[in-house]
């Protein structure tokens, strides 16, 4: 919803300032994302640590398993494990989407902070052409100006870079989210 609205903001030529309360909501908002994985990363920890325990035990039942005895209580350990499986998929299923609400998040406060700049170099600009004044390629205006342009620019060269690398990078996070899901799904229908 906060991107949506930066975005209509944006394209409405609206100014929206770093000082204003959607800039402030959309920090908020990352904060909280933030907060919210460290908290999916504890509890990952602690499912980790569980199926670690269970595992360690389940050598035991495999050998008692093995002299005959009965396997129901290897059964539910199987069964324990799966559910810490499917706890831990969908703990990072959540972590991965809070990491791509974050990056859309700073985009958009990126996009607040450059707009902003641009806003007031327009309005500058606007209020020489009110004045009937020319703007000399030299004057203060016009070279920050063109400044701000090669500084964009620059800054949208490497960001696409970045983002390439990083897209790719989530995406096989994403894929090995989706694998595991898969081989969970697999097992619970032997």
């Amino acid at each position: 919803v906060l991107v949506a609205t930066v975005e209509a903001a944006v394209a409405s030529g609206r100014p929206i300032h770093q000082n204003g309360t959607l800039y402030e909501k959309i920090s908020e908002e990352v904060d909280r994302l933030r907060s919210e994985n460290d908290t999916v990363i504890a509890k990952v920890d602690e499912l980790d640590s569980s199926r670690s325990k269970l595992i360690a035990g389940s050598a035991n039942f495999i050998a008692e398993v093995r002299a005959g005895e009965d396997g129901s209580q290897m059964a539910e350990t199987l069964h324990q494990i799966e559910e810490l499986d499917r706890q831990t998929a969908e703990l990072r299923s959540q972590q991965i989407q809070n990491y791509l609400d974050i990056g859309a998040l700073k985009r958009q406060r990126v996009t607040i902070q450059k707009s902003e700049k641009v806003m007031e170099i327009s309005s500058e600009v606007y209020e020489m052409i009110a004045k009937d004044e020319m703007v000399a390629e030299d004057a203060a205006v016009a070279v920050s100006l063109a400044e701000t342009v090669s500084k964009l620019e620059s800054e949208f060269d490497s960001f696409s870079q970045s983002i390439a690398t990083a897209k790719k990078e989530l995406e096989n996070v994403v894929s090995r989210v989706r694998s595991l899901e898969l081989s969970l799904r697999a097992r619970r229908a032997k």
